[in-house]
């Protein structure tokens, strides 16, 4: 198969992401059909599902791992508070059904201009070439954004570190349910200023591998598929050297 056509065939994420297989639990949003998701080999904190249209939806798994909030409050709504966060990601002309922004966080994709706070995630850029100036914006880190810096730059992606999140073990001041509101919090302050927040979770992976597959989650933020494929494929090779 001609991986380019591929991935003019099947839009701006799907194609040269890997294998896809259908599943039973795929998020049903308003006006979306569903197609198949992304087969995952080793990640355990996200899943990648396509639908028509060429529009796919990115679910971040906030459930594993975490300490629990028996008392978490959550505005109904606010799309950060619940157990997992989903993302519509599609092309800036590509037509949503009216609606689904109030049960999903839209990324319009390719980011043109994000804010990235994790070194993680920076390093996944950077071995992805995304290393750009003009494509990457300072503005402080999650505990204190510059909203400024980030209206100036037209920021149009904040990927926040999972260091946000309460987890097991954690010698935080603030209780699980006061990190969780403020994951709301931000992710609603971003929200209304137009500017998804995208929780990572690629540091929380246990596995090398699983730490490679989320590759693939910034080669469709960021509309380097195929380059995403071709970089986990070689940390799979390597791991099987070795």
């Amino acid at each position: 198969t001609d991986k380019s056509n591929d991935q003019k065939t099947s839009g701006v994420v799907a194609g040269n992401l890997g294998q896809t297989e259908k599943v039973t639990d795929a998020p049903t949003l308003t006006g979306l059909t569903y197609k198949g998701s992304l087969k995952l080999e080793h990640a355990r904190y996200f899943k990648l599902h396509y639908y028509e249209n060429d529009i796919a939806v990115l679910e971040i798994n906030l459930n594993e791992e975490l300490e629990k909030a028996e008392d978490k409050k959550t505005e109904d709504s606010s799309l950060f508070g619940k157990d997992k966060i989903l993302y519509v990601l599609a092309a800036e002309d590509t037509d949503l059904p009216a609606g689904v922004e109030k049960e999903a966080c839209v990324i319009r994709i390719p980011s043109e201009k994000a804010f990235v706070d994790s070194k993680d995630v920076l390093d996944i850029l950077e071995q992805l070439k995304i290393t750009d100036k003009d494509r990457l914006i300072d503005a402080g880190s999650y505990k204190d954004v510059d909203f400024k810096e980030l209206i100036k730059e037209k920021c149009d992606l904040a990927v926040i570190s999972s260091d946000i999140l309460p987890h097991k073990g954690d010698e935080e001041n603030l209780t699980a349910a006061e990190q969780y509101e403020a994951v709301q919090t931000l992710g609603d302050q971003l929200q209304e200023l137009d500017i998804p927040m995208f929780v990572d979770r690629s540091a929380d992976e246990k596995d090398e591998l699983a730490k490679c597959e989320w590759y693939k989650v910034y080669g469709a933020l960021f509309g380097c598929a195929k380059e995403a494929d071709e970089l986990y494929n070689q940390a799979k090779a390597r791991a099987q050297e070795s």
